[in-house]
């Protein structure tokens, strides 16, 4: 009885120096001097057997992706943002449904992108299960010095989804603590 009364008036401090690696939702994390709640966390695994991590971040005004994929290290950390797929340019779309390809360089926002990749695999939602995970293929483009990315995904016939983002280091995203 005196345990039951000590647990209702003791709190347990609060898990401190929390790394990307134990990231979860509800979770708040810093980036760039902002706060951030993750929204969701998705999980990709491409056909040539490599894993990745995507968690929705949101401030109240902006929303961003944070991927995490891991070989033992964290070894490639992006952010990015949805961008239309028209803003890059209305031909990309056409093309990869009509011929399943992408273009090999393009303009966007004044600078060149060039065709890194294609990759294939599997979308889940971390809670689901392995049989509702959704097929995709990827298209992967970086600017001229790799520090930009672009990357349209393909999750149906004719559903199209772009992002706009950059590589950044692990401890760019600070202050990680549970909700």
């Amino acid at each position: 009885m005196l345990d039951k009364i000590k647990k209702l008036f003791t709190k347990e401090a609060p898990q401190t120096n929390l790394s990307i690696k134990e990231l979860k939702v509800g979770y708040i994390v810093d980036y760039f001097m902002e706060s951030w709640e993750v929204k969701s966390h998705g999980e990709y695994s491409f056909d040539g057997g490599s894993y990745g991590a995507e968690f929705l971040l949101d401030n109240g005004k902006r929303k961003r992706f944070l991927y995490v994929e891991e070989d033992g290290t964290l070894d490639h950390i992006t952010l990015s943002e949805t961008v239309a797929i028209n803003s890059i340019d209305p031909a990309i779309r056409t093309q990869i449904i009509n011929t399943d390809n992408a273009p090999d360089t393009f303009d966007y926002q004044g600078e060149a992108y060039f065709f890194v990749e294609c990759s294939a695999g599997l979308f889940k939602d971390y809670k689901a299960k392995e049989e509702d995970a959704i097929e995709f293929v990827m298209y992967d483009f970086k600017n001229k010095t790799e520090d930009k990315f672009i990357s349209i995904t393909r999750w149906s016939e004719t559903e199209l989804e772009a992002a706009a983002g950059q590589s950044i280091k692990e401890y760019e995203i600070s202050n990680i603590l549970p909700k």
